[in-house]
């Protein structure tokens, strides 16, 4: 939706005493807002604006443009309106969006071209693009109450002529503030950019652009404690006009960690704290199930062959480190696993929130095995991926020991085939003669019951 074309005489064009969203690429165009001109208004009575958010509304611009609005109030010494107004108690936030070609014409340089925010209201605007009209050539796009501090300019209320017209008029509620003074703005810009049209005429240093820019609490520096970005995320100071001093923090959510999901707009996670940047997920250790510890570097079969076979099986689970929550999915090279090994699953994935899974079931069987000098030795090949990109390839070294015990029925004189079958060779198949007195060498081969 669209706000285009509106003219009033009524502090405010649009009132936003709930929620409003504009959003991807919904516009706030070409719309008036005067004031009311009341003949005994006291000179504090002026605020409202196009765009008017009282009484705890908020006001989302997202992917939005502002343009090509009026404000007008010329008949008091002193102005708060602005194309977009913040009272007490309401909240402005600016996405990514831009605001061109807003003017303000006042008495003074009171009052802002874009946005005013009252004591007791709020503005967050992150990557909000400021570009001034030429004719702006006293009021700050940007501007703000002084808060508490003594002197400062007290929130205006209406004239008891002005609340009447007003009431006539069917605007609800009191819009005279309370008595007790509310707490000063709360502004936060983050990579708050401004230049001049450029088809002004006019040509401004870096330092007048600025002065036009903002008026009041200057952006945030990235050394500020508290931090001024989400967790995780990184900050950098940038200028807000091209060669001047004023800068505002950027926050960036750099690889490999990843903006967190459920912000408004993917880019804002790294400012929102409740959003902020995650870890990426990854493969962090693999452990045997129904065995103490944390976590085994290698996985051991131990298999026994008496006068039968013996299978063995391990279960594994995989755990998964960073916060980041997304699907995890798995996959073990077949050219990985020997003859002897049965690994299964080959594939398979963990769900966006699981910390750790059963994952691999590997077993052994004796059966055809026979007793070696040394434990075997083998590494499965498994690759860990989220989103579709490889994060992890996890190296597995499985050991498998086979023991067996001689059978007197299958052990034999000589050696064995050279496939480890227990069958004479046919050079040593006649009998061995051994002469009285005599002493022969010869071989022995002991055998298991295969």
């Amino acid at each position: 939706s669209s706000i285009l074309r509106c003219h009033s005489r009524l502090y405010g064009t649009a009132y936003v005493e709930g929620n409003l969203t504009l959003s991807h690429g919904s516009e706030l165009a070409d719309c008036d807002g005067h004031d009311m001109g009341l003949s005994g208004s006291s000179e504090d009575s002026r605020r409202g604006g196009v765009l008017w958010i009282r009484h705890g509304g908020v006001a989302r611009l997202l992917r939005s443009r502002v343009a090509d609005n009026r404000v007008y109030d010329l008949s008091a010494p002193k102005t708060f309106f602005a194309v977009a107004s913040v009272d007490a108690g309401a909240r402005l936030e600016v996405f990514h969006s831009l605001f061109e070609n807003n003017s303000i014409t006042s008495v003074t340089d009171d009052g802002a071209a874009a946005v005013y925010v009252h004591s007791g209201g709020e503005l967050l605007a992150v990557g909000m693009d400021v570009e001034l009209a030429c004719g702006a050539t006293r009021n700050p796009a940007i501007d703000m109450d002084g808060g508490r501090e003594e002197g400062a300019d007290a929130p205006p209320s209406l004239s008891p002529e002005a609340a009447a017209f007003a009431d006539y008029h069917g605007v609800i509620g009191q819009i005279s503030l309370p008595a007790t003074q509310p707490a000063p703005p709360a502004v936060r810009l983050f990579a708050l950019r401004a230049w001049v049209t450029p088809a002004c005429e006019v040509r401004r240093s870096a330092a007048q652009v600025e002065a036009l820019v903002l008026r009041g609490q200057r952006p945030a520096r990235c050394d500020a404690d508290p931090a001024v970005c989400a967790p995780l995320a990184i900050c950098s100071d940038e200028a807000v006009v091209g060669g001047g001093g004023l800068t505002a923090p950027s926050c960036s959510c750099e690889p490999p960690n990843v903006p967190a999901s459920g912000a408004p707009d993917r880019g804002l996670a790294a400012v929102l704290p409740e959003f902020g940047c995650l870890t990426p997920r990854f493969a962090s250790d693999v452990t045997v199930l129904d065995r103490a510890g944390t976590g085994v570097p290698h996985i051991v079969m131990e298999l026994t062959k008496t006068s039968e076979n013996e299978r063995a099986t391990r279960s594994l689970l995989l755990h998964v480190g960073g916060t980041q929550e997304a699907t995890l999915r798995w996959s073990v090279d077949p050219a990985s696993v020997p003859s002897y090994l049965r690994v299964a699953p080959l594939t398979g994935t963990l769900g966006a929130t699981d910390r750790h899974a059963n994952f691999l079931n590997v077993s052994a069987d004796s059966a055809g095995m026979w007793e070696e000098l040394e434990p075997l030795l083998t590494t499965l090949n498994v690759t860990v991926d989220v989103g579709g990109r490889v994060r992890d390839t996890v190296l597995l070294p499985i050991y498998t020991i086979i023991a067996t015990t001689a059978s007197a029925a299958t052990s034999m004189w000589g050696l064995p085939q050279p496939d480890g079958r227990c069958v004479p060779r046919e050079a040593e198949g006649g009998p061995l003669v051994v002469a009285v007195g005599e002493t022969v060498a010869t071989e022995f081969t002991s055998c298991d019951f295969e």
